[in-house]
């Protein structure tokens, strides 16, 4: 039972303040009163360091789509290592992951690999600018993309600093941030095609870049519609600005990704997370023309150099192909499926629970609020969850039932799980939702 301070995840997190702040190395996996440490996984399950079994609906983020060490993708890496582990040259594997990408995302003609989903959306926007000329990037506020200085901007926003509905305010999320950087960064409201085309007309004469997540996960899946994406694909053609995809996650949504779903091609995109097999892994593709920015072989230096001791490491190559061939039409279609059940189920319990609730996502990606009210903005969530227990509360008894879900009120699922593993996790949805009702009340918003 989670807190136990005689546990062994408590004992190492002790170990762990003492040598790190905040214990960790990514506070995105902690929680309070500390993190439960992982031991073991196979499949779905995932086995923490006191020996306690849960089916895992996190799957490191995203990044463990056929869940946890699949004997194909053990197998490509064992064979890996014994060959080579890290080299400075190319080698095969990278042009042939790299052909399955281009094969398979509609906006990828040429593409290069970095290490993580926010060096993939940093290369994007140099990219965008050195071909644009131009210094201004919009994003959407509440949108994530990665941790460097443009993108955070107001990721976190809250409302006595985010400014008015129609011309959101740029905001912070790391102290220390520049007066420059926040300069440069245009914030649009998600879905809002009226107000986010008024702001970049006002801005277009400087902007490189309009970056975008499709279903963007901190706004707990909330999808882009696609009229909002049609508008701003159609804006970015006409005004000659850069349209990016932020597909570091989304690319799980679809065999195409989530452009494929939308039949909405960007200009560049950014991928990541699944595309590595669970190995650290980035990837900028997009149009053969902007691409040439990051072109040594013509006369003279790369308009964007790009370097990196890492980059197409050769056990995340062998990881990658083996990951994306075992990601076929079926495997999606899998998915798809579960997703779907899975978010008709949550619906459900929420409602014969008699808590407010509203469901989001897309395919394998689930997210959940605790609110009466249809969200439809950034905005919108933060107000729905402000002082709201039940959260907390839920997630809590998931934890304590042998589900480990996003801290943030959301699943992620894998190739490997089974309708067997939706149903025991929905009996224990129901359970965690009727003890919501018992100890905060139902149905209203901030339960």
């Amino acid at each position: 039972m989670h807190p136990d301070f005689d546990s062994n995840s408590a004992h190492l997190f002790e170990r762990a303040l003492e040598v790190m702040p905040g214990g960790n190395s990514r506070e995105t996996v902690y929680f309070p009163p500390y993190p439960i440490y992982a031991a073991r996984g196979e499949g779905a399950k995932l086995w923490d360091a006191d020996n306690v079994c849960r089916l895992d609906f996190v799957n490191s983020f995203s990044s463990a789509i056929h869940g946890h060490c699949h004997p194909d993708i053990v197998k490509a890496v064992q064979d890996q290592v014994a060959k080579l582990v890290c080299v400075a040259a190319p080698t095969e594997l990278e042009v042939e992951l790299a052909e399955i990408i281009v094969d398979r995302i509609p906006s990828i003609e040429q593409l290069r690999f970095c290490n993580s989903g926010t060096e993939a959306v940093m290369l994007c926007i140099k990219a965008a600018r050195a071909f644009k000329g131009r210094p201004k990037i919009a994003k959407v506020e509440g949108a994530y993309h990665g941790t460097f200085d443009a993108v955070e901007v107001s990721q976190n926003a809250t409302p006595d600093k985010w400014g008015p509905d129609n011309a959101p305010s740029p905001v912070a999320t790391a102290e220390g941030t520049t007066k420059g950087v926040m300069d440069d960064v245009v914030v649009l409201p998600l879905n809002d095609v009226e107000t986010s085309l008024e702001i970049l007309n006002r801005n277009k004469e400087q902007l490189s870049c309009v970056l975008l997540d499709p279903v963007p996960a901190r706004m707990g899946y909330l999808p882009s519609t696609s009229a909002y994406l049609l508008a701003m694909r159609k804006w970015c053609s006409e005004n000659d600005v850069v349209l990016i995809f932020d597909e570091v996650m989304t690319v799980r949504g679809g065999y195409n990704g989530m452009q494929g779903e939308y039949g909405i091609v960007p200009d560049l995109s950014a991928v990541g997370k699944i595309v590595g097999g669970g190995l650290p892994i980035g990837v900028i593709g997009g149009k053969k023309s902007i691409m040439k920015v990051f072109d040594v072989t013509q006369p003279g230096r790369s308009r964007v150099p790009h370097g990196g001791s890492f980059n197409a490491h050769p056990v995340s190559m062998a990881a990658g192909i083996a990951c994306m061939k075992l990601l076929d039409h079926d495997a999606f279609d899998h998915l798809a499926r579960l997703g779907e059940k899975t978010r008709q189920g949550l619906k459900e319990a929420f409602s014969i629970a008699g808590v407010a609730g509203h469901v989001n996502g897309h395919g394998s990606m689930i997210g959940y609020l605790f609110t009466d009210t249809e969200p439809q903005s950034f905005r919108d969530i933060v107000n729905a969850k402000i002082s709201g227990k039940g959260p907390a509360i839920f997630f809590d008894h998931f934890i304590n039932n042998g589900i480990l879900p996003l801290g943030r009120g959301g699943m992620l699922l894998s190739t490997v799980m089974t309708d067997a593993d939706i149903d025991q996790m929905l009996d224990v949805a129901l359970a965690g939702l009727r003890k919501v009702r018992e100890k905060v009340g139902g149905m209203h918003a901030n339960v």
